[in-house]
């Protein structure tokens, strides 16, 4: 369905809050977990956007139904997401044993 062209003032509002989001928000949080966490480990976290989108979609579906369309969360999504939050936790303490093994 095409919106009509005097959607376009809430389609711009709409594009403002993603820029506002994704640039501002998203990069200054970036840049503060840079100083915390390797930048492969934070890499490896963005296997985990598909899956927060869906869980996304499906929560702004219940809000507005007319605007999202609400995205089926089905047991490949939970198996995806539990094999990258374990493949994380492996890596993560795989690094914390390194850094640690590094200071003596």
């Amino acid at each position: 369905r095409l919106l009509p062209a005097t959607a376009a003032p809430e389609l711009l509002l709409w594009i403002c809050g993603l820029i506002l989001c994704s640039n501002i928000l998203g990069y200054h949080l970036y840049g503060k977990l840079l100083h915390r966490y390797s930048s492969t480990f934070l890499s490896f976290t963005g296997f985990l956007c598909p899956i927060f989108g869906a869980v996304y979609a499906k929560f702004f579906a219940q809000i507005f139904p007319q605007q999202f369309c609400a995205e089926p969360i089905s047991g490949f999504y939970v198996a995806g997401f539990l094999i990258i939050l374990l493949a994380l936790g492996i890596f993560y303490a795989q690094e914390i044993k390194e850094q640690s093994s590094a200071f003596f």
